[in-house]
């Protein structure tokens, strides 16, 4: 196994690799880069007590505009009440139908419809006289807010914040399910330790192209080429993926025995086999396979694609 590890030259120092994780299984998300804030666009259905909370797990830096989606079509048009108007009759008594009167220097029912342009189903930005942001994350109302309502706002995530992709859509892995880089996604170093230290070395093997090592020409094996064969059947394709299975499992368990002793219990690789082989749905040239790694403290199925 020592002739087999994978060497990397960095400022002038051989390190090597299997120091560190370099085989990396995706989960096709990527951590979103929002130590600045990000704008979105928040739909909340309000709790009708004035404070409302627009987002769970984040700060809201600033709040742009907030628009009315849905509304109480009964609140009426308030005008105001002029104690002084003497060229129209107004009291407090025998209000006719449709008219209300308001003393307050700020009106508390508000009629959103006139904010509404016609067949909008979304209202122009609402004066920012009716609300005002409170806490980290909620708004607070001045006047009877909408039923439901956008609010556009800068916000940052006080947790680890990701976008996540489809396999056939990540930018990472391209829909393989695998990656190979000296750091992760987060940009930094992970030690193996355990069944994931021998199931990186066991798929170093298993994907070398064989003969592209000059150090050792018969390391290596034919699963690219037979992944990639167009001119044979997927069941001669896959028994041929299945045979080099075993030839990674023969050589990595002669060249184990050469160093067993300085290998933890969870390093020991006891066996290796192909549990499944088949084409993804999505893009039938990626062949999806699935080894199943058996180490004296751990059994577990690794899949990935090729």
């Amino acid at each position: 196994m020592n002739s087999r590890n994978t060497m990397i030259y960095i400022e002038g120092q051989v390190m090597k690799l299997d120091n560190f994780t370099y085989f990396h299984l995706c989960n096709h998300r990527i951590r979103k880069s929002n130590r600045d804030g990000e704008v979105m666009t928040l739909t909340v259905d309000s709790s009708q007590n004035l404070i409302d909370v627009l987002i769970n797990g984040a700060v809201v830096l600033e709040i742009y505009e907030v628009r009315a989606v849905d509304y109480d079509k009964s609140d009426a048009e308030i005008n105001d009440f002029y104690y002084d108007n003497t060229d129209r009759l107004q009291t407090y008594d025998d209000v006719d139908p449709g008219e209300s009167y308001y003393d307050e220097k700020e009106a508390y029912i508000i009629n959103y419809g006139k904010y509404f342009k016609p067949d909008a189903t979304v209202s122009e930005p609402l004066p920012t006289s009716f609300y005002e942001p409170t806490l980290h994350n909620r708004i607070k109302w001045i006047v009877k807010p909408p039923k439901r309502y956008q609010v556009k706002a800068k916000v940052r995530y006080t947790y680890e914040a990701y976008d996540n992709y489809r396999p056939i859509d990540c930018p990472i892995c391209g829909g393989k399910g695998w990656f190979i880089d000296i750091l992760n996604k987060d940009g930094v170093f992970e030690v193996p330790v355990g069944i994931v230290k021998v199931a990186q070395r066991v798929v170093k093997d298993f994907l070398t192209e064989l003969g592209t090592q000059s150090y050792d020409p018969t390391y290596g094996t034919t699963v690219k080429y037979d992944a990639m064969k167009n001119s044979a059947d997927d069941e001669t394709v896959f028994n041929s993926i299945r045979a080099a299975g075993s030839q990674v499992e023969d050589q990595y368990l002669t060249d184990q025995q050469n160093m067993i002793n300085e290998l933890e219990t969870d390093e020991i690789l006891l066996a290796l086999s192909v549990e499944d082989v088949y084409r993804l749905t999505d893009n039938p040239r990626i062949t999806i396979i699935q080894l199943r790694i058996q180490t004296q403290t751990d059994d577990q199925v690794f899949k990935f694609g090729y």
